[in-house]
């Protein structure tokens, strides 16, 4: 089944397993070419993606981490061009009683539940302007207490689009909800 995805680059945060997997497969399914991003191997991801005539690249990034991010950047858009979808599906939830969580701990899911998406956005979304348009898809949770913050930086990142001419969508979805 192809619709009007044929042609598009989308890249997925978090998608060796569960939602962002499951979002990267069926952009695949739809047309796109899919960068693959994950901290952990990909491999089954693009598998299933080429095993279905799709196009992808597996790209191992921290999320969290600039120089990670940057070159996962340059590496999906030297293999598969400028991405025009991003989907941050990437999260972590500490599986612990509260009051076993360090701060250390607690800070590490808010940069990678939150500050990776800045970090992401920062990264792709010039593709989406240079393309003249764009859509992005947040995937949160307010289990996690970051929405408030996500939903300042949606804001912050639409308004890029508007500087030249491109559309640029944004749109949070929290499976929970």
């Amino acid at each position: 089944m192809h619709t009007g995805r044929d042609g598009a680059v989308a890249v997925v945060t978090g998608a060796a397993a569960g939602i962002g997997q499951g979002i990267a497969l069926r952009l695949a399914e739809e047309g796109a070419a899919v960068g693959v991003l994950d901290i952990g191997s990909a491999d089954e991801t693009v598998s299933s993606i080429e095993r279905e005539g799709g196009r992808s690249v597996a790209v191992r990034c921290d999320v969290a981490d600039i120089e990670s991010v940057k070159e996962a950047s340059e590496a999906v858009s030297s293999s598969l061009g400028l991405s025009t979808i991003l989907v941050n599906a990437a999260g972590i939830y500490p599986n612990q009683p509260f009051a076993d969580l360090t701060f250390s701990e607690w800070r590490r899911v808010l940069t990678v539940n939150l500050d990776s998406l800045f970090l992401v956005c920062q990264a792709f979304v010039p593709h989406m302007v240079d393309a003249g348009s764009g859509r992005i898809v947040n995937i949160s949770s307010a289990s996690v207490g970051s929405t408030y913050s996500l939903t300042n930086l949606v804001e912050l990142v639409s308004r890029t689009g508007r500087r030249r001419p491109s559309t640029i969508r944004q749109d949070d979805i929290d499976p929970a909800e």
